[in-house]
């Protein structure tokens, strides 16, 4: 009987310890989900998504524009940036998901996280008073950010301001 047992401990310890074929590269911290499979080529990390969301139009208006105060814990853009809020009000009923998001003060910011410039308010025609279409997004399914806001004709990720 004690030699069962032994042979029954070596066993599943022998395949507890081997490494499935699925297993995460050295690099990849274990538990984290991986995209791309061994006959695909090189595996990365996969951060949230896929995701859907539903969409609610609706109306941002332009608060203010300040001139940003720098955040020593946040990189700055390299030229003067402007602060930028605004409340969004919908075209109609949110969610309960998305109602607390109405009429709340918001800060309009870059894709990275950057105030935008000047230059940047100029092109999209961003000043105080101005009404831009907006659109609420509320996650639907998948681990990805719950609310984004969306500015239709507005490219969030224009980092002209940069070029000399």
């Amino acid at each position: 009987m004690r030699h069962i047992l032994t042979t029954a401990a070596a066993l599943t310890a022998a395949i507890l310890c081997a490494a499935p074929l699925s297993a995460a590269p050295p690099d990849v911290p274990q538990g984290l989900p991986l995209t791309g499979d061994r006959a695909s080529g090189p595996r990365s990390l996969r951060v949230g998504g896929p995701c859907t969301y539903a969409d609610h139009p609706g109306t941002a208006t332009i608060l203010a524009v300040v001139p940003a105060v720098p955040d020593k814990n946040v990189p700055t853009a390299p030229y003067p940036g402007m602060t930028v809020t605004y409340v969004f009000k919908a075209a109609a009923s949110l969610p309960i998901q998305g109602i607390h998001e109405e009429g709340k003060t918001q800060t309009l910011t870059l894709v990275n996280g950057w105030p935008p410039g000047k230059r940047f308010l100029e092109k999209y025609g961003i000043r105080p008073g101005a009404a831009l279409p907006c659109v609420l997004r509320i996650i639907r399914s998948g681990t990805c950010t719950p609310l984004l806001f969306e500015f239709p004709g507005i490219d969030l990720a224009d980092y002209f301001e940069i070029e000399k």
